[in-house]
């Protein structure tokens, strides 16, 4: 068989043109980020798997100890709390943006963090090149109030730090003081494409372990008994019974039961009584197979499956391995895992170390951009 032949999957990510916003759809529906990140907050191995690699690309933190203190804008972001905003949106989805201010000298004098899912790029100009980047707080309208329209979208320059790039955008905006900066867009998928996160192949198995986790939870809450249908009759008179006032009687019985439904009611006992002229209530469950063993298999093979696409041993998962905890377990783990993810590191450091090359004030004078490994069972250096 060769490859005209094998069944093609869906794409991952559709991108479409926005004619309507000027934008590429990040998605079918734009909300691919937004959906991901439900579905990863819903599944607690993603949940682990997501945070532990977040943990190890942002390390111990930059190994220059006057530039990671440094303060970058006008709010008191440290370049420190901005690595780890940074690692934050690469673990979740596979990139990040900052946004730049500039003087008229073309020297970057802002550095702001921009939550990831709140970019878009712009449509491709003639040239086939992306010139800017849309910023919308609400993509998926989850606030009652927000509007999507181009007056409420922000569009901004694609990062570019030549500074004869940057005064003729200041010029046509017409002065320092109209000029919105530059986004810097950055996908781990490449220039100007939107990313897919690490574990967008086991999108799937993350969603089924929260289905599982939902089965799981509806059987402890209704005690793990059968399902089923009561059956009362009520006699034709019923209905016409009055009290000793002559006020019809209420049959409260429906409402009653359902007070002795769920876990917190699990084992008690409902009085009922039968009338002469009705029949005892008859309780039919729904025949049901056991599936514990079948639902015990698929959830810890679906957790094995989420943590594949980490590329992170079962130790760091808190998972039992025949080695045991030892201390020598671990920091072999951490040095095998440091150095899947030492790409994932050299990648902001290049990126860091662009921007502030071309920063106003001289925050990292010993050049070195390097961030520190995650070590286990060693003391920290301080970072």
């Amino acid at each position: 068989m060769n490859l005209t032949n094998v069944k093609a999957e869906k794409q991952r990510v559709e991108v479409l043109d926005g004619l309507q916003f000027d934008i590429q759809t990040y998605g079918l529906r734009n909300d691919y980020p937004q959906r991901v990140k439900t579905v990863t907050n819903a599944s607690v191995t993603a949940k682990g798997c997501i945070s532990t690699y977040q943990k190890f690309i942002q390390g111990k933190g930059f190994a220059d100890t006057v530039f990671y203190k440094s303060v970058i804008n006008n709010r008191g972001l440290t370049c420190d709390q901005c690595l780890s905003l940074v690692t934050h949106d690469i673990s979740d989805y596979g990139g990040f943006s900052l946004h730049f201010n500039y003087n008229v000298f073309g020297q970057i004098t802002d550095v702001t963090h921009i939550p990831f899912e709140h970019c878009r790029l712009g449509l491709d100009d003639d040239s086939g090149k992306v010139t800017k980047i849309a910023i919308h707080r609400d993509w998926t309208k989850l606030r009652r109030r927000t509007v999507i329209s181009k007056s409420t979208i922000e569009y901004i320059d694609v990062f570019n730090p030549i500074p004869t790039v940057i005064q003729a955008q200041i010029e046509a905006a017409g002065g320092i003081d109209r000029y919105k900066g530059q986004v810097l867009y950055y996908s781990l998928d490449g220039d100007m494409v939107y990313p897919k996160p690490i574990y967008d192949a086991a999108i799937t198995d993350i969603s089924t372990e929260a289905g599982i986790s939902n089965v799981l939870y509806r059987n402890a809450r209704m005690n793990f008994m059968p399902a089923g249908m009561l059956i009362r009759k009520v006699s034709e008179t019923s209905s016409a019974k009055t009290d000793e006032n002559g006020r019809p009687v209420v049959d409260t019985f429906s409402k009653d039961f359902k007070q002795f439904q769920g876990d917190e009611n699990a084992c008690k006992i409902i009085d009922v009584e039968a009338g002469f002229d009705e029949s005892a209530p008859e309780f039919v469950p729904f025949t049901t197979e056991k599936h514990a063993d079948e639902m015990k298999t698929t959830s810890e093979m679906v957790q094995v499956k989420i943590g594949k696409p980490f590329l992170q041993p079962p130790i760091l998962r808190a998972e039992n391995v025949s080695t045991g905890f030892t201390l020598q377990a671990m920091q072999d783990a951490y040095t095998y895992y440091n150095s899947i993810t030492v790409s994932e590191r050299q990648e902001i450091e290049r990126v860091f170390a662009r921007i502030f090359a071309n920063f106003v004030n001289p925050v990292n004078p010993s050049g070195n951009y390097s961030i520190i490994p995650l070590t286990y069972g060693q003391p920290d250096n301080g970072n």
